[in-house]
């Protein structure tokens, strides 16, 4: 699919609404593949995901040894640069276990892209109107969490984001 890229959220909704999804769990290694971007999962040590913009086209390596919900996260986090058009050349995402520079960041970061590729994660395994649909039926955050297929902590903080909780 080719998306326009707009606000994190008006973009997680246009793929979701190009790629005719309703419901969760979001299938997100067909959502990247749909967007013509390849995956290539890794035995990183200290890297969670990176995204390389490449002639032939875009890579996301996923770092395979973390849980499989923290792998989702990833995928959709590095499609975010992708389509919000927010990398030139790559986007990597440090592990917690590098040390940043003597200001306590990591060289090169970006905290507005950062927290656009968050937003647009969020928005897309977690579609607003989904978790709310979903919320109306049960407010136990690990059920919802099994049922999109994200961690506890990240269905605790969306249903922050979204005054459901």
């Amino acid at each position: 699919w080719h998306i326009v890229p707009a606000s994190p959220r008006d973009t997680a909704d246009a793929l979701l609404e190009a790629a005719s999804i309703t419901s969760p769990p979001i299938p997100i290694n067909e959502v990247v593949t749909g967007c013509g971007v390849q995956i290539l999962p890794w035995d990183f040590e200290d890297i969670d995901g990176l995204v390389v913009e490449l002639d032939a086209g875009a890579v996301i390596w996923v770092n395979k040894v973390q849980a499989r919900t923290r792998q989702r996260f990833t995928l959709a986090h590095e499609l975010g640069p992708h389509l919000l058009r927010h990398v030139e050349e790559f986007h990597l995402d440090l592990g917690g276990n590098l040390s940043p520079n003597a200001t306590g960041e990591h060289p090169g970061y970006n905290w507005r892209a950062e927290r656009a590729a968050n937003e647009f994660a969020a928005n897309l395994l977690m579609p607003a109107s989904m978790v709310r649909r979903a919320s109306a039926k049960t407010t136990d955050i690990s059920a919802l969490a099994s049922q999109f297929k994200v961690s506890p902590a990240a269905m605790g903080f969306r249903l922050t984001a979204l005054r459901i909780s």
